[in-house]
């Protein structure tokens, strides 16, 4: 009798843990901007640029991209999926605290940590054409 009620409660305590393993992530609401609200002139060219750049990174920056990669590859969706590495929001992130290097980063300096590591390649200059297009 001691060991069925010692079962039941392993069951029910088995069944109880792995109700949140199974149930579904929070739904993240993902403000992406329409694409027909970029302005035009000068910040509309930088932000198409910018688009062009992190889609087609690999043809657009040869010398700062050592394996073919895109920065597409890694942030799903060109940065719009939840939970893949997204950029919507990411100007409200940055400055961040990151472990890895130890100190508070700026988003120019995490996007070329992704040039560095990521696409085995070189930084872009801070004050680039290309580094703000990205940044835009």
């Amino acid at each position: 009798m001691k060991t069925i009620k010692l079962r039941t409660l392993a069951l029910a305590l088995l069944a109880v843990v792995s109700v949140p393993a199974l149930s579904q992530p929070a739904t993240v609401a993902m403000p992406v901007p329409d694409e027909a609200s970029i302005p035009k002139g000068p910040m509309g060219d930088a932000i198409k640029r910018g688009k062009v750049l992190l889609t087609d990174t690999h043809k657009q920056l040869p010398g700062n991209v050592g394996n073919g990669l895109n920065c597409t590859s890694c942030h799903l969706n060109a940065g719009t999926t939840a939970y893949a590495s997204p950029w919507v929001g990411l100007t409200a992130v940055f400055p961040e605290y990151r472990s890895r290097s130890a100190k508070v980063n700026s988003l120019q300096e995490r996007i070329n940590d992704c040039f560095q590591r990521s696409m085995n390649g070189k930084p872009l200059p801070f004050d680039s054409a290309e580094m703000n297009a990205i940044l835009s």
